[in-house]
């Protein structure tokens, strides 16, 4: 990869002109710069993928450099070279786009070296995206099926009448419809000869794909029908994917345009008789059912127990709610945007708090994306058990929310990744490129507690979820979560917790399942 460097200090450029072996670690010098109006013309003349630039320089800061790219572009990767009291510049660079930073004060090459792998190691990655998903628009604009699909869901969403597509739909007969839940609709959906003679594979949701087929033109309707049975049955067989949870939908033989609105309906109930039921692969003929009420009234005592703060009958509440649902069984499609509701007055609550882990929290159970890949009941009643659960204790991935401070935010991931480990400060400000009382002086004044106290709180909020589990002895938790010994575990965990690991797990016993 290509390397541009801009310092206005030209035996910092001429030094790392020489003490890094450039192309022994795969990196090729095209370039250098003393400011960033230079930085600039040159980089117009030649293909840069990587660009390392000083903050502080004349006529052209860096900052002004990174900006003034044209375009801005996500396939440049950008280190910043800083020195220790630039932290108000490095954080401006890393909001326009920087992917990291070096100290120029205790820069090494082998760091230099490291820091440049890692950009490296993303851009491939992200070029690699860019260039399957290339791949995938050809694929959409050269071929008849994806042609035909574009069109097909123009129609099914806004209704529009297609006299030219209706006459290829249905040129050789009817077709039949499969819907494909549980499985990433758009990767499938782009695959190269998708799913054999498919006339169209159309994306529908975040998890479904609609497949159109030909129907058998001879035969009775029940020969026709496992026809399409078998063509369910090759298709789900060659989804099969580690395991993962879905089913195929196989819809009825349709003449017409206006059939499709007889198939979604057969696949809607499809979806509910397979959440509530179970079943195999593929699911067929599902007669109409009376639509079940929503459980309003367990979602609202569900809300006031996480209002008061008691997490015993919070849990009491969502596995009532949860037998109501497996028990009046209510429409699917009406239960996910109910359950969603639910999850994001819950999060509003945990954010009223000051909760640092409420941004987290969000994220992973109150987006409405969160709850739409539950195929099944049991699935999806065990996960609002666990986001009920969190809200109380959202261990490791809401015990702190990353700070915007590029240094502090380092020592933070850092701590999360790395604290099963005999982990110290000095580890941890070696990590950073900090020094020891520098950082620590820095940690306290951007989050308002010690980095001794954050990472003990991220050992003991880990501690908790072990012990809820109960598959590990007490002294095995300790050693797990970074413990020299279970004494100073113990000791740790109640000035904390304010219970003993012990205590707290027999409470468990009581509260938590």
């Amino acid at each position: 990869m290509n390397i541009f460097i801009v310092d206005d200090e030209p035996i910092v450029r001429e030094g790392l002109r020489k003490l890094v072996d450039w192309e022994a670690h795969g990196f090729r010098w095209v370039g250098e710069a003393g400011d960033g109006a230079e930085a600039l013309e040159k980089m117009r003349e030649q293909k840069v993928d990587i660009l390392v630039t000083d903050i502080l320089m004349p006529r052209m800061d860096g900052l002004e450099l990174i900006r003034r790219l044209d375009p801005p572009s996500a396939d440049l990767g950008v280190l910043v070279l800083s020195c220790l009291d630039d932290f108000a510049y490095v954080k401006e660079a890393m909001k326009l786009g920087a992917r990291d930073y070096v100290l120029k004060p205790t820069m090494e090459p082998e760091e230099l070296v490291a820091n440049l792998a890692e950009i490296r190691a993303e851009l491939e990655r992200q070029r690699e995206n860019a260039r399957q998903v290339r791949q995938w628009q050809r694929q959409i604009e050269e071929t008849k099926p994806m042609q035909l699909a574009l069109r097909l869901r123009s129609f099914l969403d806004f209704g529009r009448a297609d006299e030219r597509l209706e006459a290829e739909l249905f040129a050789q007969g009817g077709v039949f419809t499969l819907m494909v839940c549980g499985l990433p609709a758009a990767p499938l959906a782009y695959m190269e000869r998708p799913l054999g003679e498919a006339l169209a594979a159309v994306p529908w949701q975040d998890r479904r794909l609609l497949l159109v087929f030909p129907a058998e033109r001879s035969g009775s309707r029940q020969e026709q029908y496992r026809a399409a049975f078998a063509k369910a049955s090759a298709v789900a067989a060659r989804l099969e994917n580690g395991g993962a949870d879905f089913f195929v939908g196989l819809g009825p033989v349709i003449a017409d345009l206006g059939g499709f609105a007889e198939a979604f309906a057969l696949h809607e109930r499809q979806v509910d008789a397979r959440f509530y039921g179970g079943g195999g692969r593929v699911v067929g003929d599902v007669p109409p059912q009376p639509e079940a009420a929503l459980p309003y009234e367990c979602r609202g005592d569900l809300l006031r127990a996480v209002d008061r703060g008691n997490m015993a009958a919070a849990l009491h509440q969502a596995e009532l709610l949860c037998r109501r649902i497996r028990g009046q069984r209510p429409p699917v499609q009406r239960l996910l945007p109910f359950l969603h509701e639910l999850l994001a007055q819950a999060a509003a609550h945990l954010r009223s708090t000051g909760s640092r882990g409420a941004e987290a929290y969000e994220q992973r159970y109150a987006s409405p994306e969160a709850v739409q890949g539950f195929i099944s009941a049991d699935a999806l009643c065990a996960w609002l058990l666990q986001a009920v659960r969190e809200l109380f204790d959202s261990g490791i991935g809401g015990v702190l929310s990353l700070s915007a401070n590029p240094f502090v935010r380092k020592a933070q991931q850092f701590m999360l990744d790395n604290f099963r480990r005999n982990l110290s400060m000095v580890d941890i400000a070696d990590h950073v490129k900090l020094s020891r009382s520098y950082l620590s002086d820095l940690y306290s004044r951007e989050t308002g507690e010690p980095l001794s106290e954050t990472l003990a709180r991220i050992r003991i909020n880990e501690a908790k979820r072990l012990l809820r589990a109960g598959e590990m002895k007490i002294y095995e938790i300790a050693e797990a979560v970074g413990f020299a010994d279970p004494k100073s575990f113990a000791k740790t965990f109640k000035k904390i917790v304010g219970c003993t690991p012990k205590e707290y797990e027999a409470r468990g016993e009581e509260v938590f399942r």
